[in-house]
Formats: structure tokens, sequence, C-alpha cells
């Protein structure tokens, strides 16, 4: 989700109500006769209302498996993922004064710090990596025909060599084309000290150009395109990997945050209930 004008409103209102919930704490903490406590009357209102945020946080993942339900629009929804999740981390940094407790609490808050920072990363890359991705990738195309794309730049590249592997003077770039350019155009190539940097292709063509008649310049001018575009092709694939791969960590922890949680509160409540 980019970060824009339009989540004015949410910035604003996240502003008010973390002010809102940093004066309650302060007062609180500064309250020699009532130490803040995470089972007091302001641990346990801070604590739910956390809690509140995480779950309406997750209900972004019901509204994308039922999207025929008129539940809101997906914009405002992952608008209220990322503007109640950030809110959720002081309530609950309040909720437990700042501290580990025993071995539930700790493994709890260190889940939901993990959850809350892999979320902020993400945040950060989807702000950031297509921006990236417009100025480098100028070929973009769909992440699925990477491979397709890349197999087609090989057979194109071929096209034009096999026509000049019977003239004696082409024979320097015919060896550049088995040697580099072939190997680099395989779908499945991940490496070339040659093309993955822009200075040792204009390093390498200029060498080229002194061996090679001037006759066959545009057949190793148009390799060394194909070339290029399998490199922005190949930095697309890594963008790509960065602005997704979050969710592999973020997704599970954030489900076992909640599952914790949970447990955590009715464990909490059955504690408090059984004291009174």
């Amino acid at each position: 989700m980019r970060i824009d004008r339009s989540h004015r409103r949410w910035i604003v209102v996240t502003g008010i109500l973390v002010a809102a919930a940093s004066t309650c704490y302060v007062r609180a903490r500064l309250d020699p006769l009532r130490p803040p406590s995470g089972g007091d009357a302001y641990g346990l209102a801070f604590g739910a209302a956390g809690t509140l945020c995480m779950l309406i946080a997750a209900g972004l993942t019901l509204r994308k498996r039922f999207k025929n339900l008129r539940l809101g629009g997906a914009t405002a929804w992952m608008s209220a993922h990322v503007w109640l999740s950030v809110l959720s981390l002081p309530l609950l940094l309040f909720h437990c004064d700042f501290r580990f407790g025993g071995t539930l609490s700790s493994w709890l808050l260190a889940l939901f710090l993990i959850c809350w920072f892999s979320g902020l990363l993400g945040l950060v890359l989807q702000n950031v990596l297509p921006r990236v991705m417009t100025a480098q990738v100028q070929k973009e195309t769909p992440y699925e025909q990477i491979d397709h794309v890349v197999a087609g730049l090989l057979g194109s590249a071929k096209g034009h060599v096999e026509l000049l592997r019977k003239n004696p003077e082409a024979a320097p770039l015919v060896t550049f084309f088995d040697e580099q350019v072939a190997p680099w155009l395989d779908p499945c190539a991940r490496h070339s000290e040659v093309f993955e940097s822009t200075s040792a292709a204009a390093l390498r063509r200029t060498h080229l150009l002194r061996m090679l008649p001037v006759a066959l310049a545009p057949t190793m001018n148009v390799l060394f395109e194909l070339s290029e575009e399998r490199r922005q092709l190949a930095r697309q694939r890594t963008l790509h990997l960065w602005l997704h791969g979050w969710l592999f960590v973020h997704v599970p922890i954030a489900w076992a945050t909640l599952a914790v949680t949970v447990f955590h509160a009715i464990r909490t409540l059955r504690h408090q209930w059984w004291i009174s």
C-alpha cells in the first residue's frame, strides 16, 4: 500500500489516539499509589484496545477471502490494517509497561514485535521498490512471464549468431556469444560477470568493436541489447522477491501472535475472575 495524501485522516486520528493513550499512561505512571500493571484498570484497557486493533487488522485476510460479501472496500481495509497496527504498538507497550514479563508474556511480546517490524519493513518496501523498479527496469514484464520472455531473448540471439558461424571474421563474436551471451540468456542463469554491470558490459563492447569488422557491429549491438534486457528482467525478479518475500515471515508470525494473544487474554480474564 502506498502512503499518500489519502491517508491524512488516518494519520491525524492515529496521532490523536496515541497522544490520548500516552497521556493516560503517563498519569498512571506518575501515581505512586497505583503503579501501572497489566492487570489493573489501565493495563486491561490498554491490552483490550491493542487486541481489538490486532483483530480488526487481521480482518483484512477475511476481507480478501470473502470478496463477494459487502464488507467494505479493499483499500479501506488495507488502510485500517496499516494504521490500527501502528496504533497497537504503543497500546500494547503501555499494557506491559515496556517490560517482558513471564514466559508466556515474553514470548507474546517477542512475537508481536517481530510481526510489527516485519509489517513495517513490508510497508517501506511497498512504498520504495515500485519507484526503484520503474527507474531501473524500463522493459518491465509480468512476473510470471519472465522466464518465457528470457527464453525468447535467447532464441532471438541464436538466430542472429547462427548465420555467422561460418564467417572467420565473426569468430570473436561467436565465441563471445557461446561463452558469455548464451549462458546469460538462459532462463536459469542467475549471475554474469559481464552483463550484471553496465560498466563491465560497456568495456566488453568496446573491446569487441576493436576486434570485429564494422559490418558486424549491428549484430554485436543486438546481442548487447538483448543481454541488457535480460539484466533488467533479472533485476525485476530480485525486486519482486523483495516486494513480496517479507509476507512469508509476517503472515505466519501475525497469526501466531493473534492466537497467543487470545490465549493470554482468556487466561488473564480467568485469573482476574478467580481472584475476584
